[in-house]
């Protein structure tokens, strides 16, 4: 009889253990992958907090509701079949406690016996899906951090074949200047000595040239000003916007006085963060390209900020002959003219310096335009992090 008595206490406390070290690994397991997932959809630290106790108050809930649930169909059947076996056990003319347990065993639905056996299924089979879910987790994290590894290393490449190439084109152009300096000077002497004793056909040859090496000579030029521009490091400040739109005038004043040139600001008196010199280059380039590819009679530029949460974006708008979408992207691209249709002339190399520089200070640059009715260059300066 002392065998009996706590039957029913030890149940509950087993079923409640139970509940209890599966609903914590349950709510572990379900933590470990929300945050995972809340790390790989760049979620913030509180939101992933707030996220994952939400899901365990549910998970908390579900339990609570299910163990009442087995309480009132598992529990309260035994209890009676259990203060049945009590009585009997009690009573004078019972029988022995041999058959008291038999009469408890058939007192027990069968149910609930298939209920005892779904459940210590269930258990194993949560117990392997965690192992599982373990498993598969510092799979993910170690074939992540092997992808991390490959990435760092091939950054690293890149990133040296990009100064080995820089070098190259710095140190080619330089020593390329000389002696292309020498066949520009000696085709002039040849030229202007010998004038006399040339036909009409060996005149042109030689202009021909004379013309191609001073081609050259820039091409030469715009290399090595490209690979200084990836070499150099930059220092940062703080500056005025306006001061340097009005430094980048100044400095294509020649340009802008042969024009009937109509300017307007918008939001120009504020504060921006980079290197003044290299902005005040990629503003005389891009007003630059404004008014040359402008067949209008009044050219109308618009220079102007917006002031953005994590940059400000400077844009300079022109009424000239527009872009086709087509070369939206080559136009950044080193010796491609800015319209092949047209008859301006161009390096090819302004908005590929503008690239440059702008990528420099860790900011975009892109454009919008209509054919006949102009262009609009934009580009962003990051502010400066506190």
């Amino acid at each position: 009889m002392l065998l009996c008595r706590p039957m029913i206490p030890n149940l509950r406390k087993q079923i409640l253990t139970s509940f209890i070290r599966n609903g914590l690994l349950l709510g572990t397991a379900a933590s470990i992958i929300l945050f995972y997932i809340a790390k790989k959809c760049k979620v913030s630290f509180q939101d992933s907090l707030l996220l994952v106790i939400f899901v365990l108050v549910v998970i908390l809930l579900f339990l609570i509701l299910f163990y009442f649930y087995l309480k009132r169909k598992l529990l309260l059947p035994i209890n009676k079949a259990y203060k049945l076996l009590y009585e009997r056990l009690t009573k004078k003319d019972s029988l022995n406690e041999l058959d008291s347990l038999i009469d408890l065993y058939n007192y027990i639905p069968s149910e609930v016996l298939e209920k005892l056996k779904e459940i210590e299924e269930k258990e194993k089979s949560i117990v392997s899906s965690q192992e599982d879910l373990k498993f598969t987790i510092e799979e993910k994290n170690k074939a992540l951090k092997m992808l991390t590894n490959n990435i760092s290393g091939i950054t690293n490449k890149l990133e040296e074949v990009n100064k080995e190439f820089n070098e190259f084109v710095y140190i080619t152009s330089h020593d390329l200047k000389e002696p292309l300096r020498s066949i520009e000077a000696f085709s002039k002497f040849l030229y202007d000595d010998y004038e006399h004793l040339m036909d009409k056909k060996g005149k042109e040859y030689l202009k021909i040239l004379i013309e191609a090496t001073q081609k050259m000579k820039i091409r030469i030029s715009i290399l090595w000003e490209l690979a200084k521009l990836s070499s150099e490091e930059y220092s940062y400040e703080e500056f005025s916007l306006r001061e340097i739109i009005d430094n980048s005038l100044l400095d294509i004043k020649e340009l802008t006085n042969k024009k009937k040139l109509n300017i307007s600001y918008n939001n120009i008196d504020t504060k921006a963060y980079g290197n003044p010199a290299m902005i005040k280059k990629v503003l005389s380039n891009l007003i630059t390209n404004g008014i040359k590819f402008n067949d209008k009679k009044e050219i109308n530029l618009e220079i102007g900020s917006i002031n953005g949460k994590d940059a400000l974006t400077v844009y300079v708008k022109d009424n000239g002959v527009g872009i086709r979408d087509l070369y939206y992207e080559k136009v950044f691209h080193i010796f491609q003219r800015l319209n092949p249709e047209s008859n301006h002339e161009d390096n090819g190399a302004g908005l590929t310096i503008c690239k440059k520089i702008i990528n420099k200070h860790k900011g975009n640059i892109w454009l919008e335009s209509k054919i006949n009715e102009g262009s609009t260059f934009y580009f962003t300066l990051p502010h400066k992090k506190s």
